[in-house]
């Protein structure tokens, strides 16, 4: 499908989302004012599916990401490093030429798509930008069938991606290492609260070998070895 877009630019999205009024044509102003923002993003609206109750905002409130945006070198090393969490995929619009001619990269299916931003801004080139927009022109489903729901527990397609980021653009290899400490400590906390915790010790002692996540890893860490403490915080 993505070989037969013949625009100048191309917005993404998926076949249970929705697009707002003024989205497409918001986004294509921005990007024809301003030919060096080679990718524009948006707020989103995330939603329940079965009672259409609002459940967050993708880049405001508490538990929102900070959107990021700049010159297109920084945005990559933060999307890297973040695993493009600040960045719904859904309010994207890029520069058709700045898409890579191989299209997604069918080695990493389950975020094939964070891997194109990377190489998109990584190959854009000196002044090149990313523009964000704060107004929420889409609203995002969520449901129990979510590809990223379902994907996401696994970490090998996040493991393969750094691996080939960083062999592609070397100056991603600092941002590429601080995701797999993120990674290790996610993947630690996980297992222990699963009551794998052997298992999940090793992988927060391997993030803090890495280098910085959180306090908050001494408290798993003691968890690990004293299980009344998960049953103290399931408690509260």
């Amino acid at each position: 499908i993505l070989k037969c877009c013949t625009g100048k630019y191309i917005a993404f999205t998926a076949g249970d989302d929705l697009c707002l009024p003024g989205k497409i044509s918001k986004q294509v102003e921005i990007m024809e004012r301003d030919q060096s923002v080679v990718l524009c993003y948006h707020d989103v609206e995330v939603f329940n599916s079965e009672d259409n109750k609002t459940l967050r905002y993708w880049n405001q409130g508490s538990s929102a990401c900070s959107p990021i945006y700049g010159s297109a070198e920084k945005v990559a090393k933060a999307v890297t490093a973040s695993g493009n969490s600040f960045m719904a995929a859904m309010s994207v619009m890029v520069q058709r030429k700045a898409i890579p001619l191989t299209g997604f990269d069918q080695r990493i299916p389950h975020v094939s798509d964070w891997f194109m931003w990377i190489e998109i801004l990584s190959g854009a080139g000196r002044g090149m930008r990313v523009e964000y927009l704060p107004e929420v022109l889409a609203r995002y489903r969520r449901h129990g069938s979510n590809i990223t729901s379902a994907s996401y527990g696994d970490s090998d397609d996040i493991m393969v991606t750094l691996a080939i980021a960083e062999n592609r653009y070397p100056f991603l290899i600092r941002s590429a290492d601080n995701c797999r400490l993120k990674l290790r400590y996610a993947k630690g906390v996980r297992l222990i609260l699963i009551g794998k915790t052997k298992l999940g010790r090793y992988f927060l002692h391997l993030s803090l070998r890495s280098g910085w996540v959180s306090w908050k890893i001494f408290y798993w860490l003691a968890a690990s070895y004293i299980p009344s403490l998960l049953q103290l915080r399931k408690s509260k």
